[in-house]
């Protein structure tokens, strides 16, 4: 990839490191969005199971 307007090279190394950072806290964000769908899938999952397995159990009388 070519640079088309030349820049000092600590210029480009403190952009790279900027877009870096906000890159990391973007992905930590992402991950931990997706841990709490995760868990909160599981939760539903479970819950909805457990309620099942009680109206089996109390219909079943």
């Amino acid at each position: 990839m070519a640079i088309l307007n030349p820049v000092s090279k600590e210029e480009a190394q403190r952009y790279l490191r900027r877009k870096a950072s906000i890159v990391h806290v973007a992905d930590v964000c992402h991950v931990e969005l997706l841990e709490a769908m995760q868990l909160m899938l599981v939760a539903f999952i479970l819950g909805s199971a457990a309620l099942f397995g009680f109206l089996q159990i109390t219909m079943s009388r």
